[in-house]
Parts: C-alpha cells; structure tokens; sequence
C-alpha cells in the first residue's frame, strides 16, 4: 500500500490495514477526512528574517531546556507572526517535476516490480491531483545565499 492509495480511498485504505492487522472493518467518520499536514494551505512566512530570527531563538531555547517555552509559543496565537502569512506556496513547474521523474526513474521501476503495481504516474513526473501553475520566484531568492540551483 502507498499514500497514493490513501489518497484516492481512504475507506479502502483503512480496512486494508484493519483486515491485515486482524480488526474488524473499521469505519472513517467524515470528519476524520480532511487532509492533516498538507501544504495546500501553506504560505510563505512574512519575513524570512523574523522566521529565521524566530527559529535560532527557538533552537537556542530547547538546548537550555526551555522546551516547555517553545511549546507554549507554538501552541498560541503568537506563531502565527513567525510562520506564514506570506504568498501561497507555489506548485512546483512541469519541468522541475519531469526532472525528478527522469531522477528516481530506476528507482520507481525498481519499486514497481517489487510491488507489482503500475506507477507511471510517478514515472511520467505527472500530478493529477494539482494544478500545473508556474511557479513564482522564491520569496528567498532575493537573500544572498539561499539560491537554489536549478537543474
């Protein structure tokens, strides 16, 4: 099983496992299928040096112990002035995809047979589930030394 499966049935998905691990079939409620974790809804921070400022402080916080101050800031209304806040995140350009097709080719293939499943879509550098948009700049590119090359 892959998250692919997850993705496209997660009913399915779910009694795959529950039947593998020896459970009844269990039953996802609606409310349980919103997506958790996912970047569709994630931005850009506001400033890159806040954020950066926010995150050292962060790490200098936690290697004196002062873990539960970190939490507090993390659990409030405060992150949201370190994290976010900025453009929408932009889906990654048809090129860069099909780059990292060409990349893990012999690894999907190799995958494939493993699995004895088809995964072309992984092997096309295709998306279906997103749209093909071009990608703005990286608010980043303008700060010496967070280029990324491009390939």
């Amino acid at each position: 099983m892959i998250y692919d499966d997850l993705a496209s049935d997660p009913q399915a998905f779910v009694g795959a496992i529950a039947s593998f691990v020896g459970l009844d079939n269990l039953t996802i409620p609606q409310s349980q299928l919103k997506r958790v974790f996912s970047t569709e809804r994630m931005t850009r921070p506001r400033s890159y040096f806040v954020t950066r400022t926010a995150t050292v402080f962060a790490d200098w916080c936690k290697s004196r112990r002062l873990d539960h101050l970190v939490a507090s800031v993390r659990d409030s209304a405060l992150i949201k002035l370190f994290l976010g806040g900025g453009e929408s995140l932009p889906h990654l350009p048809p090129e860069t995809l099909q780059s990292l097709a060409d990349l893990f080719r012999p690894e999907v293939e190799s995958l494939e047979s493993h699995l004895g499943r088809n995964l072309e879509a992984w092997r096309s550098g295709r998306v279906p589930h997103q749209q093909q948009a071009s990608a703005p700049k990286y608010a980043a590119a303008h700060i010496p030394g967070t280029e990324c090359p491009t390939p």
